[in-house]
């Protein structure tokens, strides 16, 4: 059970195995059933990616850097 805006609700996850991501690379794929379903993907324990539907729109989240990149990012702002 996960508890949300103080109220319990049940969810279902559901491992698919090693699917391609958001960004079109493989990674571990789990399906989350419960008031929202969706899926999310792991490369390790390292989040890359997620998708829903809230409303009838498809949601995509992806990962966009590793700390190096921001790291490089940070350095360039300086």
């Amino acid at each position: 059970m996960f508890r949300y805006n103080r109220k319990a609700i049940d969810i279902e996850i559901e491992r698919l195995g090693e699917t391609l991501a958001p960004h079109n690379q493989p990674a571990e794929h789990y399906r989350v059933a419960g008031t929202v379903d969706l899926n999310i993907w792991y490369e390790g324990e390292r989040w890359v990616g997620s998708t829903f539907t809230i409303k009838d729109e498809e949601l995509t989240y992806v990962l966009v850097a590793g700390d190096r990149q921001y790291a490089t990012l940070e350095n360039d702002l300086d």
